[in-house]
C-alpha cells in the first residue's frame, strides 16, 4: 500500500502526464501545418545548430590557434543573434491569421490558446486535490514552494541579469568581436559566445518555474475547497465532540 503522504505528487503527476497527451495530440495536428514544421526546422536550422558548430570551431580555433575557424565560428555566432532577434518576427508572420483573430476577439483568443488546456486538466484533477488531508495538503504546497525557491536562486545564479537585459550584451559584443576579431580581450568573445547558451538555458529554467506556480495556484485552490468537499461528503468521517 502506498503511504498516503505522497498522494499529492501521484496526482500532481498524474495532471502533468494528463496534459503532455493533450499536448502531444495537438503537437501531432500542428505537425501537418507549415507553419510548424518552418518554425521547427528555423529553431533547429538557424539556432541551435549554429549555436553548437560555432561553439566547437571557437573551441577548435583556439586550441590549434586557426584564424580562418574562427572568423567561421564567428559568422555562425552571428547567424544565431540574427536567428534570435528575427524568430518572434517570423512566428508572427507564420500565424498571422491567429494575429488577426487576436485583433478582433484578443479575449478569446487567449482562451482558445493558452486557457482551454490547463482548464480542462485542472478541472479534473482539482476534486482528487481537495479530497486529500489537510495537513498533507500543507504540507504539499509548502514542499513546492522550497523547490520552486530553489530552482529559482539556481536559475538566476546561471542566468543572471539576462531576464531583464536580454541578449543586448551578447548582441554588442559579437558586434564588436565581428569588427575586430584578432584585437579584442578574451572576456568579451567569452560574453559573446556565452550569451545565446545562457539565454537557452533560462527560457528553460523559467519554463519549470511558470509550472511550479501553477502547481502551486492549484494545490492552494485545493486548499481554499476543502471545507465544501466535505460539506458535499455525508458520508465523510467526522470528529464528534466528547
Amino acid at each position: 500500500m502506498q503511504p498516503t503522504r505522497h498522494k499529492i505528487l501521484e496526482i500532481l503527476g498524474n495532471l502533468e502526464q494528463a496534459e503532455k497527451d493533450l499536448l502531444k495530440q495537438q503537437r501531432i495536428q500542428e505537425k501537418a501545418t507549415t507553419s510548424y514544421r518552418v518554425g521547427f526546422w528555423v529553431f533547429w536550422a538557424g539556432f541551435i545548430t549554429p549555436m553548437a558548430i560555432s561553439m566547437a570551431l571557437a573551441l577548435a580555433a583556439w586550441l590549434g590557434d586557426y584564424r580562418d575557424l574562427l572568423i567561421g565560428s564567428v559568422i555562425l555566432l552571428l547567424v544565431t543573434y540574427i536567428v534570435i532577434l528575427a524568430y518572434p518576427l517570423l512566428g508572427a508572420w507564420l500565424y498571422r491569421g491567429a494575429i488577426r483573430s487576436a485583433v478582433h476577439a484578443p479575449f478569446a483568443n487567449l482562451l482558445n490558446n493558452y486557457l482551454e488546456r490547463p482548464l480542462r486538466v485542472d478541472g479534473d484533477y482539482l476534486p482528487q486535490l481537495a479530497a486529500l488531508p489537510k495537513p498533507e495538503l500543507q504540507l504539499g504546497i509548502m514542499e513546492l514552494k522550497e523547490a520552486r525557491k530553489s530552482l529559482a536562486q539556481r536559475v538566476a545564479l546561471v542566468a543572471g541579469p539576462i531576464e531583464t537585459i536580454g541578449i543586448l550584451p551578447g548582441l554588442v559584443a559579437m558586434l564588436v568581436t565581428f569588427q575586430q576579431l584578432d584585437s579584442q580581450p578574451a572576456w568579451i568573445q567569452a560574453i559573446a559566445y556565452a550569451n545565446p547558451l545562457i539565454f537557452l538555458m533560462a527560457v528553460i529554467g523559467h519554463n519549470f518555474l511558470a509550472r511550479y506556480d501553477r502547481m502551486i495556484a492549484l494545490a492552494e485552490l485545493a486548499l481554499t475547497q476543502q471545507p465544501e468537499v466535505a460539506q458535499a461528503t455525508p458520508n465523510a468521517p467526522r470528529l464528534v465532540a466528547q
